[in-house]
């Protein structure tokens, strides 16, 4: 018998059981939540069904990538999110009062939604390249990488976004 007959479906699918079980608790009582608050609207609660089935599909799909390829992966992501966040400043799209979305046409897309990945992914990126414990100058460098996407998205204006993103990279600095 080899390895990987030995190995649980969990093993096999790279997921985490007691994790993955508590996410599916939360998520039906999410929907039951929304079924109650909604006016007991099955027809809102089957589409947000279907938007959990298919984030979950994507959700297996990136637990089978390699983790040094998301390193591989951390800068760029971030630089293109950047010059997203740039493309808001000079041509976004304004709703109610802000401008955080670029229109492309058939959607429109909101670049600091994608920051929420790439900033404490950036910062772990940076962080593994250097010494432990860290210097003073990367640590400041690791707070410059919060601090530039933080910077654009207050002034889009969104300050929980901002400091949600500023959190997540902070915390990447200090764990």
């Amino acid at each position: 018998m080899n390895e990987q007959e030995n190995r649980s479906f969990w093993q096999r699918w790279h997921i985490d059981g007691p994790l993955f079980i508590a996410l599916m608790v939360l998520l039906i009582l999410g929907l039951f939540t929304l079924y109650s608050a909604d006016g007991q609207d099955l027809a809102k609660v089957e589409g947000q069904a279907l938007k959990v089935g298919f984030a979950l599909g994507i959700m297996l799909v990136l637990a089978h990538i390699a983790p040094h390829s998301y390193r591989r992966w951390s800068l760029p992501l971030y630089l293109v999110g950047l010059f997203f966040l740039l493309c808001v400043e000079f041509f976004g799209y304004t709703a109610k009062g802000s401008t955080r979305w670029i229109d492309l046409g058939f959607t429109k897309f909101q670049p600091s939604e994608m920051m929420k990945l790439a900033v404490p992914m950036a910062v772990a990126w940076f962080m593994a390249k250097g010494a432990i414990p860290p210097r003073y100058r990367d640590v400041m460098l690791g707070f410059a990488i919060c601090l530039v996407p933080t910077l654009l998205i207050a002034k889009q204006p969104d300050l929980g976004t901002s400091i949600l993103i500023a959190m997540s990279g902070i915390f990447v600095l200090f764990l």
